[in-house]
């Protein structure tokens, strides 16, 4: 929250008057800091992405990031604060991350995979700009 808080900060000085704040992870001390900093930003929280099938590391496991998700979910309904779910737009059949998106085994992404993140993020923007 501090870091994100300086960072709004920052760019609040150089004249930028509409901001939404995107975090992948947010813990919820860092949520409320920006907040009160902050109350004229919007906020949102991105899924944490799955894992490539054969491709987990000790608890890094899709089961345990589908729980966290799923945590991410019931905070963001708890607090009023939108929550863009990409696991599952890049997620195989199994509930893992699609290997067509997965860059090294694991769950770093290919440019395929950031291409999905950018057609959801146009498709939220819109409906965003439709809503106003």
């Amino acid at each position: 929250g501090g870091s994100a808080s300086a960072a709004i900060r920052f760019i609040k000085r150089r004249g930028c008057k509409h901001i939404k704040l995107m975090n992948i992870l947010a813990a919820p001390e860092g949520v409320e800091r920006v907040t009160q900093d902050h109350p004229d930003v919007e906020i949102y929280i991105i899924s944490a992405t799955y894992v490539v099938e054969g491709g987990e590391k000790g608890k890094v496991t899709s089961a345990n990031l589908r729980k966290l998700n799923e945590a991410l979910i019931d905070y963001c309904e708890d607090e009023d604060i939108e929550f863009i779910n990409f696991a599952d737009a890049l997620a195989d059949s199994n509930g893992n991350l699609a290997s067509e998106y997965c860059s090294d085994g694991y769950v770093h992404q290919t440019n395929a995979a950031y291409d999905v993140w950018t057609a959801l993020l146009r498709g939220y923007a819109t409906s965003e700009m439709i809503a106003r």
